[in-house]
């Protein structure tokens, strides 16, 4: 929450909390919000209950995303969009390399200074680093589709 205030802050960005997994992370989630929005004065938004393609939609309309569940961070890469990654299991850096991303903060370690310089690097950096991620996308989706289409004649015979 003292990361999204810092963002808020010097920024002007108000964030939307994503819960991907409610039954662990929506009442941490609702905390980070009262958090923000009893120090910020704003009001900070909780998505939940999402279908991918309404969170991928989400997700495509913001200038970033912070995460520590993989799936959000494939989501925000489905979306296009830089993810800031929080390793705090060997997929999530794996993942993020792989995707085109840059590394993650180390769960272990980090702080809300660290997220903010990563923050606004990603902002200034963000065209850049969106068509990258775009461009490793279209790959993945392809790799995709392939191992779906090799599943499929494995099926048939």
């Amino acid at each position: 929450a003292s990361a999204m205030n810092e963002i808020y802050g010097r920024l002007g960005l108000l964030p939307i909390v994503v819960s991907v997994q409610n039954v662990v992370d929506l009442e941490i989630s609702r905390a980070v919000c009262r958090e923000f929005e009893k120090v910020s004065g704003q009001k900070a938004v909780l998505a939940q209950g999402l279908s991918s393609r309404e969170l991928t939609a989400l997700l495509s309309k913001t200038e970033f995303a912070v995460g520590m569940r993989l799936h959000m961070l494939i989501y925000a890469t489905n979306a296009c969009v830089p993810a800031i990654g929080i390793a705090y299991d060997p997929k999530i850096s794996a993942f993020l390399e792989y995707s085109g991303h840059d590394e993650p903060l180390d769960m272990s370690s980090f702080t809300p200074e660290d997220i903010l310089t990563r923050v606004e690097r990603t902002v200034a950096a963000r065209t850049k680093l969106c068509e990258r991620i775009r461009i490793r996308q279209c790959e993945l989706s392809e790799l995709a589709r392939f191992d779906a289409q090799c599943a499929m004649e494995f099926i048939k015979k």
